[in-house]
């Protein structure tokens, strides 16, 4: 599954446009199919009476800045308690070698996939050792082996320890969970953080736009991809922003 990821985006982006294409040329289809009983927003969303005010805007108003897009290059389970333990490092200004236990509490659900999963960007133990060392999760720190490789890494994992246990009490769908994160440091101090994953903001979407695109290619090609995009609804033709995405070998 985890090998077609890819593939399922680009058939995605592929019915999108084929889609677009047929609305430019008249074509529509029943709105029923997503507000009926056993419809769209019924099957996904468990809502049978949803009605056609969902379908208001349609074409006109747009929800992306409203998506949990991740923050960090890790799984979904792994946002918020990494979130929360960032948070705790930054606003404390502890390093590696302060702390002497993690305590995170995750979904019942997740529990089973960030223990099992040894990925680096899923195994949750492995996310805050790095976290801990490097005081921050980037792409480079996920799929870099060096970074993992690098002793102190191991040396934190050896010392600290790290215990995640699963909520007793059922978790709600979505990436925006409580969650409870507590770090008790050599020095003998408790500390706890309780949020709930905020959106991303437009600053923090570019930054991570930026950087992601910015191990391709250089600043130039970054600064001139960046604006393409923002100008695609005006486009009259989307083939020198096609080009522009093509990578060179």
């Amino acid at each position: 599954m985890h090998q077609i990821k890819s593939l399922n985006h680009g058939r995605a982006a592929e019915a999108g446009v084929l889609s677009a294409l047929l609305a430019q040329e008249g074509f529509h289809g029943p709105k029923e199919v997503l507000t009926i009983e056993h419809g769209f927003f019924d099957a996904f969303l468990g809502l049978p009476g949803a009605g056609h005010e969902v379908m208001d805007g349609l074409g006109e108003q747009y929800l992306m800045r409203q998506i949990a897009y991740k923050r960090y290059p890790v799984g979904g389970p792994d946002q918020t308690p990494l979130h929360a333990f960032l948070h705790l490092i930054q606003s404390h200004e502890l390093a590696a070698e302060d702390i002497e236990q993690i305590e995170v509490s995750v979904s019942r659900g997740a529990f089973h996939t960030v223990m099992t999963n040894q990925h680096p960007s899923v195994h949750l133990e492995t996310i805050l050792a790095l976290a801990a060392v490097y005081g921050e999760i980037t792409f480079r720190h996920i799929h870099d082996p060096s970074y993992r490789e690098d002793p102190r890494v191991q040396a934190f994992r050896d010392r600290a320890r790290i215990f995640i246990l699963p909520r007793p009490e059922p978790a709600s769908m979505g990436q925006r969970l409580d969650m409870g994160l507590t770090v008790r440091t050599r020095s003998g101090a408790v500390l706890r953080q309780d949020l709930r994953y905020p959106l991303m903001t437009e600053a923090e979407l570019q930054q991570k736009f930026r950087d992601l695109v910015g191990l391709r290619l250089e600043s130039r090609r970054v600064a001139d991809l960046e604006r393409q995009l923002k100008g695609i609804e005006s486009m009259e033709n989307v083939a020198p922003l096609i080009r522009a995405l093509e990578l060179d070998n």
